[in-house]
């Protein structure tokens, strides 16, 4: 908080405050420079997860939905197919150069395509989902704890909660 000095320094009391002003004493002025970091940060942190989900949405256009579907085909017949498994981590050697353009923290196989987590926090992960070559592009399930919006064909945005 700053203080505007009307003619003499002396501290201000709350009750006194307005009197300050006619006898000459500072007054406390909430110039609102907190408030103004406050909105500044809030609306940053907005952009930049607005900004990561439109760099990924231009990278895929740069890539190509059929590459990183046929990526995902060639992976998911050598990691995943016919293990029975319902969630297989792939490890980051493994993943094809489509994958890595994205900059994934992690990419699992699920039995109906693969997650490329690009976000991720306590409670949510945030990412591309991504439906292999040759299956049947259906939009994914959403659940109460998953969302999904589709970028492109057997491509989705998606959005699991914890």
């Amino acid at each position: 908080m700053r203080r505007w000095r009307c003619f003499a320094r002396s501290k201000p009391t709350a009750a006194g405050a307005a009197s300050a002003i006619d006898e000459g004493r500072s007054v406390p002025v909430n110039t609102g420079v907190a408030s103004i970091r406050w909105i500044l940060l809030s609306f940053l942190m907005l952009e930049a997860c607005g900004g990561r989900r439109e760099q990924v949405t231009r990278t895929l256009d740069e890539v190509g939905t059929a590459v990183v579907r046929e990526d995902a085909a060639r992976l998911y017949k050598q990691f995943f197919g016919g293990s029975g498994n319902a969630f297989a981590v792939i490890p980051a050697a493994a993943w094809p150069s489509s994958f890595q353009r994205f900059r994934p923290r992690r990419v699992g196989a699920y039995p109906d395509g693969f997650s490329l987590a690009l976000t991720t926090d306590a409670d949510t992960e945030e990412g591309l989902f991504v439906i292999p070559l040759h299956f049947e592009a259906r939009v994914p399930r959403a659940a109460a704890d998953a969302r999904f919006e589709r970028l492109g064909e057997g491509v989705y945005w998606y959005a699991f909660s914890r």
